[in-house]
C-alpha cells in the first residue's frame, strides 16, 4: 500500500471523498466541493451520489467491491459523474474520484478551470500507476473468466444439439464439428481429422449424394440443400451454409428432416388413397340413386341396386370412422385409458361373435392354453384391436376360410404375460410389404379390389404399445399372415391349462 499525506492526497487527487465506515462524508477535496458547493461535511454520500458502478445500492456493500472500477453520478448540479478507485482505511473509505468530461464546455458548465485538476507530481502518479495496474488486472481476470464460462457454455449446446454444425476455416481445413454432423453424415473421426472443404464436397457428391450441386452455389443463392442418402440408413438431410467472418470461414448446419420428407410423403398417397376410396362409393351412390329417380326399375333391379348403394354406404362410413379413430388414437395415452381386469378369452370371444356374424362360411378355430388369462386393459380400445385384426382376416382370406386363435404363456425377461397368436390362411405379404405394413396409409394392395384405409394395422400397433405389449407379424406369399399379440399379465397369475385344449 503507498502511503500519502494529505497534502499530498489534496494535491494528487483534488475530487477525492473520505467517508466513515456509516458511509459519511468527513473531508472531500478542494475542487469537488468546488463543483458541488452544497456539499458539506456529515452528509451521507448516497444523499449527494448515486452508484452507477459496481452495481451495489449501500456504501458498506461498495467496501466489499474495492478492487473494481467505481463510476457515481451526483444527484444533482447537472448530474456531473464521476470515477474512480476504492481504498479500504480503518476510519472507513477513500474514493479516488476523477469528473467525466470530454469538452471544455462541459468543464465549465460544471464551474470548473484547468486550475481545478491535479498537475501529478511522482508521489500521484504512482498511486494512480498502482491502481490502475490493479484495476485493469481484475477487470482482466474478470473478463477472461466470463469467457471461459460462455465458451463451456457455447460448447455443451453444441454437444447436445441434435443438429450438425461444422466451421471450416479460411484456409478451407475442418476446424470444428459437433457430434451430431458426425453422426448425420455417418463419418469417422478419422475421416474429420483434417478434412478439406473440397475433400468434404466430393465426399458428397460421389459418395452419397449424386445430386449434390455445390457449396459455393448453396452460399451465393442462400437457399438450403436436401441431401439423400442411402448408408448407413436411408435419410434426408438439410444442409446450410453462411460464411462466418471476413477472412472466408464457412459455417455447415446440418438438420435431419426425414420425418418430415416421410410425413410429407404419407400425407401425399393418403389423400391420394382418400380421394379415391370416396370417389369410388360415391359414383355408386350416385349412379344407382340417379337411376332409381330418372326411370322406372324393374322391382328386382331396384332391390341390387339399393344394396349396392347400402354397401358402398358402409364402405364411406368405415373410412371415415378410421379416420376418425386415428384422430383420437393420436390424442390418446395410457393414463386416459379406462383400464380394468378382464379375461382375454372373453374379450376375444365377444370380438369373433361380433366380427364373423356374416361369415358362417369362416372355420375359427381355438387354441387356449391357459385358463385363466386376466390383463389389464381398455375394454372398449382392445375389442376394436380385434375387430380390426379380424376384418383384415375376412378381406384377405378369400378362399380357405379359417382363422386359428391361440392363447399361451409367455415371459418376457422378468415379466410374465400372454401370447395370442391370430393366423389366417388368406394371401399372405411379401418380405418388402411385410416391411412397411405397420406404417400409417399404407396398403400391401394397390390395385384397389380391396376397400380400406391402410391405418388398421398402424392403429394396432398403437392400441397394443399404450397397453404396453408388443405386436408382429409373420408371413409368405400364399400362406397366410400370423398376427402375435403380447400383453403383460393382470395382478391375477395366467395360469397353464391341463389339457391341450381348454375352451
Amino acid at each position: 500500500m503507498i502511503h500519502l499525506t494529505e497534502a499530498e492526497l489534496a494535491q494528487a487527487f483534488p475530487f477525492y471523498l473520505a467517508l466513515n465506515p456509516e458511509g459519511q462524508i468527513y473531508k472531500a477535496g478542494v475542487s469537488l466541493c468546488k463543483a458541488f458547493p452544497g456539499l458539506a461535511a456529515g452528509q451521507y454520500f448516497e444523499d449527494c451520489f448515486a452508484i452507477v458502478r459496481p452495481k451495489v445500492a449501500t456504501v458498506q456493500e461498495l467496501a466489499a467491491q474495492h478492487d473494481v472500477a467505481l463510476v457515481v453520478q451526483a444527484r444533482q448540479q447537472g448530474a456531473l459523474r464521476l470515477r474512480g478507485n476504492i481504498l479500504v482505511r480503518a476510519e472507513g473509505l477513500l474514493l479516488l474520484l476523477s469528473p467525466v468530461l470530454t469538452s471544455s464546455e462541459e468543464m465549465q458548465a460544471a464551474g470548473l478551470g484547468m486550475g481545478d485538476f491535479a498537475f501529478h507530481d511522482a508521489s500521484g502518479d504512482m498511486l494512480l500507476m498502482h491502481r490502475t495496474n490493479q484495476m485493469s488486472l481484475a477487470d482482466a481476470n474478470r473478463l477472461a473468466s466470463r469467457l471461459r464460462n460462455k465458451s463451456k457454455q457455447l460448447d455443451t449446446v453444441m454437444r447436445l444439439s441434435p443438429d450438425g454444425l461444422a466451421y471450416f476455416g479460411a484456409d478451407g481445413v475442418l476446424n470444428y464439428a459437433n457430434p451430431s454432423f458426425q453422426r448425420l453424415l455417418g463419418l469417422s473421426t478419422e475421416q474429420l481429422d483434417h478434412l478439406q472443404r473440397r475433400d468434404f464436397e466430393v465426399w458428397l457428391q460421389t459418395a452419397q449424394a449424386p445430386t449434390y450441386p455445390s457449396l459455393a452455389q448453396m452460399l451465393d443463392t442462400h437457399f438450403p440443400l436436401h441431401l439423400s442418402f442411402n448408408v448407413p440408413y436411408r435419410r434426408v438431410i438439410e444442409l446450410q451454409g453462411a460464411t462466418a467472418d471476413e477472412e472466408g470461414g464457412v459455417v455447415l448446419y446440418l438438420r435431419d428432416i426425414t420425418a418430415e420428407v416421410e410425413a410429407n410423403r404419407l400425407k401425399t398417397e393418403f389423400l391420394t388413397m382418400a380421394a379415391h376410396e370416396l370417389r369410388t362409393p360415391l359414383a355408386s351412390i350416385r349412379g344407382f340413386s340417379e337411376l332409381l329417380v330418372s326411370r322406372p326399375v324393374p322391382a328386382a333391379m331396384q332391390q341390387d341396386m339399393l344394396a349396392t348403394i347400402n354397401r358402398q354406404s358402409v364402405n364411406m362410413t368405415e373410412l371415415i370412422e378410421d379416420l376418425l379413430s386415428l384422430s383420437k388414437l393420436d390424442e390418446l395415452t395410457r393414463d386416459k385409458l379406462k383400464l380394468a381386469n378382464h379375461d382375454l378369452r372373453e374379450l376375444l370371444e365377444m370380438a369373433v361373435s361380433s366380427s364373423f356374424a356374416g361369415a358362417d362360411d369362416f372355420l375359427v378355430t381355438r387354441d387356449y392354453q391357459v385358463e385363466q388369462c386376466l390383463v389389464q386393459v381398455d375394454r372398449h380400445v382392445m375389442l376394436k384391436l380385434f375387430s380390426s385384426l379380424f376384418s383384415n382376416v375376412i378381406k384377405f382370406s378369400p378362399e380357405h376360410k379359417q382363422v386359428d386363435l391361440q392363447l399361451r404363456p409367455q415371459m418376457r425377461g422378468d415379466a410374465a404375460g400372454v401370447l395370442l397368436s391370430i393366423r389366417d390362411h388368406g394371401i399372405g405379404m411379401k418380405p418388402e410389404q411385410l416391411e412397411h405394413a405397420f406404417e400409417r396409409f399404407y396398403r400391401a394392395d394397390h390395385s384397389g379390389h380391396q376397400p380400406g384405409t391402410g391405418l388398421g394395422l398402424a392403429m394396432s400397433k398403437d392400441i397394443v404399445r399404450l397397453h404396453a405389449g408388443d405386436i408382429a407379424l409373420d408371413s409368405r406369399p400364399a400362406a397366410g399372415v400370423t398376427v402375435s399379440i403380447w400383453l403383460p399379465q393382470s395382478s391375477s397369475a395366467v395360469s397353464a391349462c391341463p389339457t391341450e385344449h381348454c375352451y
